[in-house]
This record gives structure tokens, sequence and C-alpha cells, in this order.
């Protein structure tokens, strides 16, 4: 049975669209592009093999985000999403790198 109070995630899906100004989604890139630095400082610039590996590390994350969705642990979904991103990006780029012409 449902609770009588929706959760954080749910307030969120429940909630009318709001409109998201220039300075909310610079905030958002800009929290991707930190932690994309943060991943290539760590693990250094290596490109990933190819897609299957991209859409294994993908899959990986989906899966955190979606454990995170069931805990209705906002924080832990928005890390997730985060983490998405990064990986998008650095899949993206690898297909660029890897490229045969």
């Amino acid at each position: 049975m449902p609770s009588a109070r929706p959760g954080p995630i749910e307030r969120f899906i429940m909630n009318q669209r709001k409109e998201m100004s220039d300075a909310e989604i610079l905030l958002s890139f800009n929290t991707v592009r930190d932690k994309l630095l943060m991943r290539l400082k760590q693990k250094h610039r290596g490109s990933f093999i190819g897609p299957h590996e991209t859409f294994g590390i993908i899959a990986e994350e989906y899966d955190e985000l979606l454990e995170a969705l069931r805990a209705d642990n906002v924080r832990d979904f928005h890390d997730e999403l985060v983490d998405i991103a990064v990986a998008a990006i650095l899949g993206i780029t690898s297909l660029a790198v890897n490229a045969v012409e």
C-alpha cells in the first residue's frame, strides 16, 4: 500500500513541470564537467574499447540509478545521472577517437 506522503522522487514526478533557467542548466553542465575532469584525473584518458564497453558502463550506472529510484534517494539518483552523463561523453569521445577511416 503506498504511503500517504509521497517520497522525494514521487514529488518530482507528480509536480507540475517547471521552466529551467540558463543558470540552472549551466550549474548542471558544470557538475557533469567537474565529475568528468575528476574521472579523467583518477582513471586517465584511455578511451573505451568500443560500443560494447560503453554500453556496459552505462548499463551499470543505469542499474545504480534504478536502485536509487527504488530507494527513493534523490541525492544518489542525481549522482547516478551525473555518472551516466560522464559515461555518455566518454563513450561519444571514444567512438570518435577509435573511428576507422
